[in-house]
């Protein structure tokens, strides 16, 4: 039987999974190192925690439901910045792939900007295609994307222009690669489900005034996902 987790990275995206379930339907199980809820969804139980913005704290927070709740499938979800002018304000999209633009080991070796050689040979970090097709077949309707994932908030246009020509990301945000790859070494699937709170030409004001609209309507989107699991 499937154990399933749920990372999610912000306050504000964190309450919006008590805002939109009923209060019936969740306990919180943990206050420290991480907040840990005990979440319904459907017939499916997902241990939610919040792990805090950032590639470090999403990859300690993985690892601790994986280690303490032995979960063996990972839901991350969350909002992300458009890289396109396609992926609008308040779209949900499936990452298909992500790639970890800030890793740069190229001066010592032979990998490519990304590239975990020795872990993972591919600049892309690829998220199981078998799982990918069980969720396009529950949400036909949701984009597969590429993810440009670092540890910075990217607030400009330039940035956003050089992640997308460069790695032809289509999305950007702060914690995919490390639940990808903590998820990896534990041998842990992983499926992320993201809601566009900033669009190509936005920025951090963009981000504030859309975070909690753009979160509930990808958490709507991500609870018919865990129900039809």
């Amino acid at each position: 039987m499937q154990i399933f987790g749920l990372v999610v990275a912000s306050k504000r995206e964190f309450e919006t999974v008590f805002e939109r379930i009923d209060k019936n339907s969740y306990k919180e199980i943990e206050k420290s190192p991480f907040k840990v809820f005990e979440v319904k969804i459907g017939n499916k139980k997902v241990y939610t925690i919040l792990s805090g913005v950032g590639e470090i704290l999403a990859a300690a927070a993985t690892q601790h439901l994986i280690d303490k709740y032995n979960v063996t499938f990972i839901f991350n979800y969350g909002v992300v910045g458009s890289l396109v002018d396609e992926i609008d304000l308040n779209n949900t999209v499936i990452v298909e792939k992500i790639v970890d633009y800030e890793f740069d080991t190229t001066p010592i070796d032979d990998s490519k900007v990304g590239e975990h050689l020795g872990l993972i040979n591919d600049q892309y970090l690829r998220v199981n295609s078998e799982i990918l097709s069980l969720v396009k077949n529950i949400r036909p309707d949701l984009k597969l994307v590429t993810c440009a994932s670092g540890n910075k908030f990217v607030a400009t246009i330039e940035d956003r222009e050089y992640l997308h020509n460069t790695f032809q990301a289509e999305i950007c945000e702060m914690e995919a690669a490390a639940i990808y790859i903590t998820a990896y070494v534990n041998n842990v699937p992983a499926i992320f489900i993201k809601g566009v709170s900033d669009t190509k030409n936005g920025g951090a004001e963009e981000f504030a005034n859309m975070i909690k609209e753009s979160s509930a309507i990808a958490f709507e989107i991500l609870v018919d996902i865990i129900s039809r699991f």
